[in-house]
């Protein structure tokens, strides 16, 4: 049951009417003892607790001590203890209700705010849930246009690999050749010199240019007849002083020989020859080839 502020004050004051005649004398009895009588009509009451919120009280209190009452708003307050008065707390009202009343209440408040959470919270899981299924969606969409563009690409990557083999294949041809023939003399360079240097009674049958050891080697094989009463061995070994005197040769040594006789009864002798060449560089080739080649124009 909840009265009415009226009603509950008519009640509550004569209750205490002794209780505040004996406030009211002791408070006389203070403010002479420590407040000047000047300064009394200035004096200001305050009162403060759950009793301050009955109407008249303080102002009643007041004129008996003759000092100022405050103002309703810094009396009318209400709480547990002054602790919360002094640091301005909003404070409930009085209240007349039994505490299972308050605590059933109060339960009933709190159950309230559970199912309010839990909706809410239920809300908030529901929204998120849908945000992931769209992200969701979306990513299995890009996933699936990459797949799409991953599957047309793949002719050209396997095209690509197919070309990087071939050309790493190339390459490596190119280096065994280079790393073959890097030695070898230009072959026009050698016949020339042969031929300026061999004798018209010396005729060469078989000529090869190839590598040994990457140093260059020239095989020559041919017969040399006897003329004008130089024999082909005298014949021979001027022919083989004459080619270690190249440039172009580093080294000239006779191989096998044998004697013989030709149609017209005169001796011959067979031979075989070896010659080591100098490396010429690739550049020098190339320049000494151009310059051959406008020679010639």
């Amino acid at each position: 049951v909840t009265l009415s502020r009226a009603k509950l004050e008519s009640m509550v004051l004569p209750l205490i009417q002794p209780v505040l005649q004996r406030l009211v004398v002791e408070l006389k009895q203070s403010l002479r003892f420590g407040v000047e009588a000047t300064e009394r009509a200035q004096t200001v009451l305050t009162g403060m607790g759950p009793g301050s919120m009955i109407s008249r009280l303080i102002p009643l209190i007041s004129e008996q001590c003759g000092v100022v009452p405050a103002s309703p708003q810094a009396t009318t307050v209400s709480g547990a203890s002054v602790t919360e008065t002094w640091l301005g707390s909003s404070l409930s009202g009085l209240g007349l209700l039994p505490r299972q009343v308050t605590s059933r209440v109060e339960a009933g408040r709190m159950r309230h705010a559970m199912w309010v959470g839990a909706a809410a919270t239920a809300l908030l899981i529901g929204l998120d849930a849908w945000s992931t299924a769209l992200d969701l969606r979306q990513q299995e969409t890009n996933v699936t246009q990459l797949r799409a563009r991953l599957a047309a690409a793949q002719p050209a990557a396997a095209l690509h690999d197919r070309l990087t083999r071939l050309q790493f294949a190339l390459d490596r041809a190119t280096s065994a050749r280079d790393s073959r023939f890097r030695t070898l003399p230009d072959g026009t360079a050698v016949l020339a010199m042969l031929a300026a240097h061999t004798p018209a009674s010396i005729k060469l049958m078989h000529v090869q240019i190839h590598s040994e050891d990457q140093v260059p080697v020239c095989h020559v094989s041919g017969r040399a007849t006897a003329a004008n009463g130089v024999d082909p061995d005298s014949m021979l070994r001027a022919y083989v002083e004459s080619l270690s005197g190249v440039p172009l040769v580093q080294d000239c040594r006779m191989g096998g020989t044998r004697r013989g006789a030709a149609a017209d009864g005169s001796m011959m002798q067979t031979f075989e020859l070896s010659l080591r060449l100098v490396d010429v560089p690739a550049l020098v080739r190339s320049v000494a080839t151009v310059g051959s080649e406008e020679d010639r124009k």
